[in-house]
């Protein structure tokens, strides 16, 4: 599907889908606790879809391959790969697992080798599936930090169901440990009980345990009687961006501020930048926070560059990037190296996406140097203001737009969007289904939202 966006600005409230991650956890919670109902997740993206496919196959209310093999279809659904497989094998699951898109190409191999020590092997397949058989048993595990933290979060997540206590060990520093921080929340809520030892010098070296988690075996889920999911911060965070890059205002209710999703930090990102932001926070009768109750605005402002670390927010980069093209100077987005493991190599189609619609950027080992691109018109502007001593006005429009190509990338696609909104034309968008992965409403959302 291609689609044509108008260089128009973006304005108005947009109330954001719930969290993947979380309605990932909740939903694996909410099977493997036996309940069904209590999970209220409006979110219908393929990812999700793919997790709710999944779970019922493991419930025996799915398909079934012959009279043993369950038939897992993770779409392209990495999270629900990575974290449904070890809980399959903990419950003695034959399984083959259905993946699409480059699923089959992105690291598996450090889990399967933690599998492998406990009893569960990977047989042979046809091409673009994965087929496991045995049971799982516990003991100790040794995982490496730096591929994806989802490892940690899939063993986490199937270590009660053993028979015998665990011992999760990480290998160097844990990268997105966020998304691992959701993880025992979730299961902390569920009365699983979770001992975590963090020794925040670990090295890369071998013997460098940055995190060792501890779990008894023979635990029981247990939901709380009532479950919230917060709405998505990867997903605010561009409509956020399309505030910073023109004058707005976008404002985005019923959000977390405190929230484990480490992409809240896109607030203090945009600050950064040079974006004016206000966070609303609505407190009950005794002063506290009430939570999911947050309002975020973003007004624009005059932005500059800057020098940011994603090693655990590597999400935000496209949103980062398209904003760094609008910022006065260089911004280095550092420690993104992981990046290229993700539905694309998304450094990569970052860069070339960007660049193709008139961007300044360019790649480096494990990151991304942009300059932002300020157009004759705005340099004639700041130097007027500067002699009259005034605030120079913002000149919106500095990529030229055009055609481009989103690889088959969620991020990329709705990263172009909204960099419609700085362009001198509209941008032409190949490959704009790939929204559906996380955010099947998010054109219905732009449409509403251009001025």
């Amino acid at each position: 599907m291609n689609v044509t966006i108008p260089n128009k600005k973006f304005s108005g409230t947009i109330e954001v889908p719930e969290s993947k991650s979380y309605a990932h956890r909740w939903l694996i919670a909410q099977a493997l606790a036996g309940e069904h109902s209590k999970v209220i997740c409006k979110n219908n993206s393929r990812d999700i879809v793919a997790t709710i496919r999944c779970l019922e196959a493991i419930s025996g209310r799915g398909p079934v391959i012959g009279r043993e093999i369950c038939y897992m279809d993770c779409d392209e659904s990495a999270t629900t790969y990575r974290l449904i497989l070890p809980i399959a094998a903990a419950l003695g699951k034959c399984c083959e697992f259905t993946l699409r898109g480059n699923l089959a190409d992105r690291p598996m191999e450090p889990l399967f080798k933690a599998l492998k020590v406990h009893g569960v092997r990977r047989e042979d397949a046809e091409s673009g599936k994965v087929r496991i058989a045995g049971r799982l048993t516990g003991g100790t595990f040794i995982i490496p930090g730096n591929i994806s933290s989802q490892f940690v979060s899939g063993l986490l997540m199937a270590a009660p169901l053993l028979s015998i206590n665990s011992t999760i060990y990480v290998q160097g520093p844990l990268e997105s440990s966020g998304y691992v921080d959701m993880t025992l929340s979730v299961l902390e809520q569920c009365g699983i009980e979770v001992t975590t030892e963090v020794n925040p010098t670990a090295g890369s070296s071998k013997n460098d345990f940055s995190h060792i988690y501890k779990v008894k075996g023979n635990q029981q889920y247990h939901l709380p009687e009532k479950v919230v999911l917060e709405r998505d911060w990867s997903q605010a965070a561009f409509w956020l961006a399309a505030g910073a890059l023109r004058i707005g205002p976008m404002v985005c209710p019923g959000m977390n501020i405190d929230s484990l999703q480490k992409d809240h930090q896109i607030v203090d990102v945009l600050r950064s930048f040079g974006a004016e932001i206000d966070v609303f926070r609505k407190n009950d009768i005794y002063g506290n926070p009430v939570p999911n109750e947050d309002v975020i605005t973003v007004m624009g402002g005059n932005l500059h560059g800057i020098s940011v670390d994603v090693a655990d927010i590597p999400d935000l980069v496209p949103v980062i990037a398209l904003v760094a093209c609008k910022a006065k100077g260089i911004t280095i987005i550092r420690n993104a190296g992981r990046l290229k493991l993700k539905e694309t190599d998304r450094l990569k189609t970052v860069r070339d996406a960007l660049r193709a619609l008139g961007a300044d950027i360019r790649e480096f080992k494990d990151g991304l140097i942009v300059t932002g691109l300020i157009t004759d018109e705005a340099k004639k502007e700041s130097e007027m203001a500067q002699k009259k001593g005034s605030k120079p006005k913002r000149i919106d429009y500095v990529l030229k737009g055009g055609k481009v190509n989103s690889y088959g990338d969620h991020r990329i696609t709705m990263m172009c969007s909204i960099a419609s909104s700085i362009a001198f034309t509209p941008v032409q968008i190949d490959n704009a289904e790939s929204v559906t992965k996380s955010y099947p409403g998010f054109f219905e959302d732009l449409v509403n939202l251009q001025k």
